[in-house]
């Protein structure tokens, strides 16, 4: 029998969406759909009912993927937009918890539970029940919060970022071990005294397959994602006006917004008015992910623009597999562990953090070199299969745990 095969029954919690939803979402499904083709059976349950702007979750509490994996639902099915009505489905999500983890003690030598959450009282009872009992308990750590975000925020705001501090410093620390998106949060967790050897690094996970799709040109730059400050954007669209200025126009398609209630673009369209650029940048707000590939097929550069803060460090773009995927030319700015795993002018071009010329001069360097950038796009594939597969990336991580 293969050292990553398992006879243990997996159990995930999240208070992201599954098995669509947004990055996290993603994720999720990946790691699962690899632990069904490589180790055996694992089931979700999600903290939250789904929650994806106008998207709904129409198969009920109670479902499966495609490939068989069992989802249900601690509270309802679709979170409510009423702040009343969120409490209650959150008290009746924590009481399903609690008789869940009940439930589990008398399984508690068979089973593995991975927590992908934040929500610190989602999580404490998951946590209370599994090291009183001595169940196998690992934590997906994806992201990191600087203290400096605090002063923007609202009360409530204030509240969720304290849990989330929280659980990072504190019940992260009692998982028997830590799956960590980079390099910067296992150092991070090596200073606060955990083993090193009980953290593994995987930057992200992707499913290389049906992305690549060839179309015709219609955009010269794509982006996908949420389209905020953190994420680079206005870095990208002060490039295009430098571009411009220079009398090189380019067409710019911007995929997403935020999941949240309050729309991005407004914002982001208003800065293009300002820089004069408006009739050059098309936004498309939120579209499934069947979507999102016909669009970034459409373009010929996609590109990743993040400034190099402690939060980019911490976390791996989920869209720079999907770009790679595509096939085509990646810009990214060197944030992160990009530069550890990519090398300039070979699977990736990249620019500096937080400077529109730079980026606007990489842009044009593609542009004037389309035939190296043909090769940089297929070594960026080659790279992102070896990287980011989701098969052989979930293998690793179950030769880690056994």
């Amino acid at each position: 029998m293969e050292r990553n095969k398992v006879t243990k029954e997996f159990i995930l919690f999240t208070s992201n969406n599954f098995p669509t939803g947004g990055p996290g979402a993603t994720y999720i499904h990946l790691f699962c759909k690899g632990i069904k083709e490589n180790a055996g059976k694992i089931s979700v349950y999600l903290f939250k009912g789904h929650t994806y702007k106008k998207y709904k979750n129409h198969n009920g509490r109670k479902s499966h993927t495609g490939e068989g994996i069992k989802y249900t639902y601690l509270g309802v099915s679709n979170r409510s937009e009423n702040k009343i009505l969120k409490i209650f489905e959150d008290i009746l999500s924590i009481l399903r918890t609690f008789g869940l983890m009940v439930r589990l003690i008398f399984r508690r030598k068979k089973i593995t539970i991975f927590v992908y959450s934040n929500d610190l009282l989602f999580n404490a009872p998951v946590y209370f029940f599994s090291k009183l009992f001595g169940i196998e308990i690992i934590s997906f750590v994806p992201e990191y919060l600087e203290n400096e975000e605090f002063k923007s925020l609202s009360f409530i705001q204030k509240l969720t970022s304290y849990s989330f501090l929280i659980n990072y410093n504190f019940l992260n620390k009692l998982s028997n071990k830590l799956i960590v998106f980079s390099n910067f949060l296992r150092i991070e967790y090596i200073n606060k005294g955990y083993d090193g050897q009980n953290i593994v690094v995987q930057p992200n996970l992707t499913d290389l397959s049906g992305w690549y799709d060839p179309q015709k040109i219609e955009y010269t730059i794509g982006y996908a994602g949420t389209p905020s400050i953190k994420d680079g954007v206005n870095d990208l669209l002060s490039a295009v006006k430098i571009l411009k200025d220079k009398a090189v126009i380019v067409k710019v398609l911007i995929v997403g917004d935020s999941t949240g209630n309050t729309s991005l673009i407004p914002f982001l369209q208003k800065q293009c008015e300002e820089l004069e650029i408006i009739k050059q940048v098309t936004f498309t707000g939120l579209v499934t992910q069947e979507k999102v590939k016909e669009y970034l097929n459409s373009c010929e550069i996609l590109t990743v623009t993040r400034p190099d803060t402690k939060q980019t460090k911490a976390g791996f773009p989920t869209k720079l597999g999907e770009y790679m995927a595509c096939k085509k030319v990646v810009l990214a700015t060197k944030f992160g562990d990009i530069e550890n795993y990519f090398t300039d002018k070979l699977e990736i071009v990249l620019a500096e953090p937080a400077s529109p010329s730079s980026i606007a001069k990489n842009i044009l360097w593609i542009l004037n070199n389309l035939e190296k950038s043909a090769i940089i796009a297929e070594n960026g594939f080659e790279k992102a299969n070896e990287l980011l597969n989701y098969n052989m990336g979930v293998k690793k991580i179950m030769n880690f745990l056994n």
